[in-house]
């Protein structure tokens, strides 16, 4: 892989992975042996890893993005003409095809508004929310298992990898953020911080329609768990739940939300892409053995959640990885029972546009597991860490690939939008790169003008 050849901050991933692995194996071997030093040792190398993976992203791949917006990104110039709160109001509150997203809509347009509506910067806010993912959900592995483990690398390997939709559109904000609040919840509740985690979860229902569902299926099961188990402390999850319903009773569905002339044989393909998508690229070919490492992951982690269950010892830890794969796995069949309609047969480019919701299924499956067989555990990991590492990797060189032949035509529509005064011609020749369609033409020429006339010095005057 030439993108890797003189990368520094990705050889050293390659150290910490090995020194992982290194440390899990010699668990395997002697599982009764006191590890005292992996209690510094082991957090200081997933820091560092991730440290380099980001020092990597925002080095060598973000400057190389393109600055303007495409398609729904246009959205964010119809403000410079607001005049009055109601306006604001009602663009921040009204759904976007089948999205309520005022939170997106907010922290999009400040951050953009402030660094001259130069799109990168928000996909830089996408990837630091993902890094924030990753550190979160690393304490969850930590405090569930007493340890981490080498196979928890999936985590980070898997949410930050360079194929990521949300490291390719700043609109994607709208499902990294669903996944931050998710794992801030699951965070939370695991440290007893229920207060923040519900409110949490109300950040997640104002993040578009995969939010939703995340905050609906968690406060409906904190309810559950508090009723049926300590029959108190459920107040605070009463919150998340009304603030879902009032957005599910104000939703208006639209063509790609409604279930008639549902092809099952469709969604069981879509499902089939989907669920091991959080390996990026990778996922794209031989899919039938990446499918089958994650399925086999939630089923073991389903079986050992039964039968602890069923014995009585299901803690509230147990519980909250369990509900976090599940609704992992019914995002994603939603996400198929959508898309199979609207765009037919199944194209892989679906599953690097919603693959990161994904993560919770074979990362919380993969907890379940290993701290029920720790040795077995301990050498499923350095397996998994492989897999993972490879998905990395592969995604990278994708990711480079894709810098050498797009960047010099992305920066060849830089110079035409500072130097071209007449819009309608800018856009015409241009269209597929600012948007989908002749339809969106529009949104193209109307936000040019928009973000000249704010003085974005990008946009050219």
């Amino acid at each position: 892989m030439d993108f890797l050849k003189f990368d520094v901050p990705m050889i050293m991933v390659f150290g910490f992975a090995f020194a992982m692995c290194v440390e899990s194996g010699a668990r395997a071997l002697h599982p009764d042996r006191p590890f005292a030093y992996e209690v510094r040792a082991m957090p200081i190398l997933y820091a560092a890893a991730i440290g380099f993976i980001a020092l990597n992203f925002f080095m060598l791949v973000l400057p190389y993005f393109r600055a303007y917006p495409f398609a729904d990104d246009w959205i964010f110039a119809l403000p410079l003409k607001f005049t009055s709160l109601s306006e604001w109001w009602n663009w921040l509150f009204v759904q976007h095809v089948d999205h309520r997203i005022p939170i997106h809509k907010i922290v999009s347009f400040l951050t953009l508004r402030a660094s001259g509506f130069d799109f990168r910067y928000m996909v830089g806010v996408n990837y630091a929310l993902a890094i924030a993912t990753s550190a979160m959900l690393l304490y969850v592995a930590k405090a569930y298992r007493g340890h981490l483990s080498a196979g928890d690398m999936l985590v980070p390997l898997g949410l930050l990898q360079f194929s990521a939709g949300y490291s390719l559109w700043a609109f994607q904000f709208q499902f990294i953020s669903s996944i931050f609040f998710f794992a801030s919840f699951i965070f939370c509740a695991v440290r007893g911080s229920m207060w923040i985690a519900a409110l949490a979860l109300v950040a997640c229902a104002l993040s578009g329609m995969n939010g939703l569902l995340f905050a609906t299926i968690g406060a409906a099961a904190m309810l559950v768990w508090f009723a049926a188990v300590r029959r108190r402390g459920f107040v605070p999850f009463v919150l998340p739940l009304v603030a879902s319903l009032i957005v599910w009773l104000t939703w208006k569905p639209t063509a790609a939300s409604s279930t008639d002339g549902l092809n099952v044989h469709a969604v069981a393909v879509y499902l089939y892409g989907l669920l091991p998508a959080s390996m990026g690229v990778f996922a794209f070919g031989d899919v039938e053995w990446k499918f089958a490492v994650v399925a086999l992951l939630a089923l073991a982690g389903a079986v050992v959640i039964v039968a602890k269950a069923v014995k009585r010892q299901l803690t509230l830890h147990d519980y909250l990885l369990a509900v976090g794969a599940i609704c992992s796995f019914l995002v994603m069949a939603s996400v198929a029972v959508g898309r199979s309609k609207t765009q037919g047969d199944w194209n892989p480019v679906t599953a690097m546009h919603y693959g990161s919701m994904s993560i919770f299924l074979p990362a919380f499956a993969w907890l379940i597991v290993s701290k029920r067989f720790p040795r077995a555990g301990n050498v499923l990991g350095i397996g998994l860490l492989a897999v993972f590492l490879y998905a990395f990797l592969s995604a990278s060189e994708w990711r480079s690939n894709m810098i050498d032949g797009a960047y010099p035509h992305q920066q060849e529509i830089m110079s035409a939008l500072k130097s071209t005064s007449d819009v309608d011609a800018l856009a015409g020749k241009y269209l597929r790169d600012f948007t989908i369609d002749e339809a969106h033409k529009g949104d193209v020429t109307g936000g040019i003008r928009a973000f000249r006339a704010a003085g974005a010095a990008l946009y050219g005057k």
